[in-house]
């Protein structure tokens, strides 16, 4: 349930119901990982690195940690730091996260190094096509305006449908309209 109040950015319950998991069992880092979001979440990068440094220190290659802890640098300002600990992180891992790879990215957005955050976004959807933050990023200057290629056929195929002709599009249509509805089943059941 507390999950729940932060993907809601609903911090102010958050903030109650991780500190109740964390009092329930102080042991179980998912409450210290979740203040340190929280934290993070209110503005506030030093609360936010007690809790992450605490769970850190427990796990040191806690992946999803050094991701949280990569976003509290950035927000402390701390861009050089993040970067180098999002670098190590990602050398040190055979395949890692796209929350990590995201976080990276920001980090090299953050030190004016605009093409590897491009290239590293661009990893982050292979992985996660509907990653909202790597499309924000991507889509807003990091890479130069282009037509995506789908969209010439996508357009061909409408164009065919509008005006009754059979078209080899129309199945490619189809197909992708029912790919995004899949795709956006599958996130809402996360």
């Amino acid at each position: 349930e507390a999950r729940k109040y932060l993907e809601r950015e609903d911090p102010l319950r958050a903030l109650t119901a991780f500190a109740a998991v964390r009092a329930m069992s102080p042991s179980d880092h998912s409450g210290m990982m979740g203040l340190a979001e929280t934290w993070l979440l209110l503005g506030k990068p030093g609360l936010a690195a007690r809790y992450i440094e605490a769970v850190r220190r427990e796990d040191p290659r806690r992946e999803d940690a050094i991701a949280v802890h990569v976003r509290v640098l950035i927000r402390a300002a701390k861009f050089d730091r993040a970067v180098n600990m999002s670098t190590l992180a990602i050398e040190r891992t055979r395949k890692p996260s796209t929350a990590l790879l995201a976080a990276h990215a920001s980090a090299l957005f953050r030190v004016q190094r605009t093409v590897d955050a491009a290239g590293v976004y661009q990893r982050v959807l292979a992985i996660e096509p509907l990653h909202a933050e790597a499309h924000l990023r991507l889509g807003s200057g990091l890479l130069p305006p282009c037509v995506a290629p789908y969209v010439v056929t996508i357009t061909r195929g409408i164009r065919a449908q509008r005006i009754g002709l059979p078209d080899p599009y129309s199945r490619l249509i189809v197909a992708m309209w029912l790919k995004t509805i899949e795709v956006h089943k599958q996130r809402r059941e996360r």
